[in-house]
């Protein structure tokens, strides 16, 4: 019988995670204070991982999150744009 090679996983860093989770908050933040209108985020450690915390932090300020991962490229995020409202302008 010939046994089949499966990749390894590694172990996860926590302090990579952690870092990572800052770095999406901190887009989170610029796109809900309006400095910014969506932040994409590439090459971030441990990013699978951070992409779970950071979807719930996202989801929490009602800001828009997505995991991008495009053929054999790197995956990315995507914060924002948030949506925003036109006031009309009443000025005569």
């Amino acid at each position: 019988m010939e046994s089949s090679r499966h990749p390894t996983p590694h172990a996860l860093d926590p302090d990579k995670v952690e870092w990572s989770v800052a770095e999406i908050d901190a887009a989170i933040e610029l796109v809900s204070s309006g400095l910014a209108l969506s932040v994409r985020l590439c090459e971030l450690p441990e990013i699978e991982s951070a992409a779970a915390f950071g979807l719930s932090h996202a989801q929490a300020a009602g800001i828009p999150f997505r995991f991008v991962r495009h053929g054999d490229g790197p995956p990315f995020i995507v914060v924002g744009p948030r949506e925003t409202t036109r006031i009309a302008d009443n000025r005569s």
